[in-house]
């Protein structure tokens, strides 16, 4: 088990390294998703942390909650349950929901439930709880961007909204909440997770938005009211600069900042 998380481990650097000076982001981008883990882990128990450890070698989850976008570049497909493996052309869809999804087509709800199963089961392997928390960590995380919700079909996350960032980058508007809104270039992953729990005072885990602490349902479907107001929020053609990420800016940080909570519950009840 040592000898292949290690192996995986090469993959993911080897592979992260080339991915990152080579495009800008999927989900959240690389800061975002490590701002969710770090958050997380502010709320994970003791218990959780410890067999978190024991599954990845490693105290925290933040180094590699970003691997499943990686997917994208790997050669070889990674073992997830019996007769299915996983890769990019597999999880795809997994990233995000719909509104209209065919129940052919697997999005982040089922994956999220599958990798649940996966990390209850006493009879899963280890490379199997492996792969299953990267896969649950990351796609929570995409679920709480509320461009990964697509209310029609065709929709596609606003990645056919072209605009222009105030730098005179162009881009989408999915890329402006994935990368942009955050990049503001002065503080890391970590400092931001600490920025948010101080402006929220720490809030405990009482209640994540809408959703009930308990409630192991109403959350994993994304906020279709919320996903409408941002997909209204640029039209084809806009620049967009300080005014807007001024505009949203806080609707992004509660999204990381529930994101976060939300790994943590999910995780908390696993390794209860």
């Amino acid at each position: 088990m040592q000898k292949q998380i290690i192996k995986n481990t090469i993959f993911y650097m080897v592979f992260l390294f080339f991915s990152l000076i080579s495009f800008q982001s999927f989900a959240w981008d690389f800061k975002g998703h490590n701002i969710t883990t770090y958050i997380a882990d502010h709320y994970l128990t003791d218990n959780s942390k410890k067999q978190i450890s024991s599954i990845y070698a490693l105290d925290s989850i933040s180094d590699k909650v970003i691997f499943p976008d990686e997917l994208k570049y790997l050669s070889r497909p990674m073992k997830w349950v019996e007769g299915e493996n996983l890769n990019w052309n597999t999880t795809f869809t997994w990233h995000f929901n719909a509104n209209y999804q065919e129940k052919s087509i697997k999005h982040a709800n089922q994956a999220i439930d599958e990798a649940i199963l996966i990390l209850k089961n006493k009879n899963s392997t280890d490379i199997m709880k492996y792969n299953a928390l990267l896969i649950l960590t990351h796609v929570i995380g995409d679920i709480y961007q509320p461009l990964h919700l697509d209310l029609m079909e065709g929709q596609m996350g606003a990645n056919d909204i072209n605009v222009t960032w105030c730098s005179g980058a162009k881009t989408n508007l999915h890329k402006i909440w994935d990368y942009y809104l955050l990049s503001d270039g002065k503080t890391n992953a970590k400092e931001y997770a600490q920025f948010l729990l101080n402006k929220y005072n720490n809030i405990s885990l009482i209640k994540i938005d809408s959703c009930s602490i308990k409630d192991k349902k109403c959350w994993k479907n994304g906020d279709p009211l919320l996903s409408k107001k941002i997909y209204a929020s640029a039209k084809d053609g806009d620049t967009l600069c300080n005014a807007y990420k001024n505009q949203y800016i806080d609707i992004m940080n509660h999204q990381l900042l529930k994101a976060g909570q939300r790994i943590a519950v999910v995780l908390n009840d696993i390794f209860k």
